[in-house]
């Protein structure tokens, strides 16, 4: 009877280890929907059929790309936060960069060489974000825009 109450007791520890938050993590698939809630609002047509994630690679905290080391003011938008400070050298991340799907546009008329070009999004080129691997929260992100 001793033995079966140690054993129930391990199986049980064993059950608590496997369920617990900290031993999972999201998939890549996950990473990007999460990139792209954070996206959405800066965008301007507000379709997630017009982005595609163009890399998408999983990095520690001490080989974060150069993007997350460069201050935000170099960028349109971006984390509130000074660059790094909330990715720690340990930390598990994914890193994701999302871009718009080109179109091909054929122009009625002659366009103005000042006037933005005819795509689903004009003024982002490109975006950045690192996701936490193990809470799904956003350590930061980098939006590239253009300004006409």
């Amino acid at each position: 009877m001793k033995a079966w109450g140690q054993i129930s007791f391990l199986l049980c520890l064993a059950l608590l280890a496997a369920c617990s938050p900290a031993a999972s993590t999201i998939t890549e698939a996950q990473a990007i929907d999460i990139a792209w809630q954070t996206l959405e609002p800066y965008t301007h047509s507000h379709q997630r059929g017009y982005w595609q994630a163009a890399q998408v690679q999983t990095v520690t905290g001490e080989d974060l790309p150069e993007i997350f080391h460069k201050p935000r003011d170099e960028y349109c938008f971006g984390s509130r936060k000074p660059a790094g400070e909330d990715i720690t050298s340990d930390g598990r991340y994914w890193y994701i960069e999302m871009r718009p799907i080109p179109a091909t546009v054929i122009p009625e008329t002659p366009l103005s060489p000042t006037a933005p070009p005819r795509k689903p999004e004009p003024f982002i080129p490109q975006a950045f974000f690192l996701i936490e691997r193990t809470s799904s929260s956003v350590a930061g992100f980098r939006i590239q825009c253009i300004v006409y």
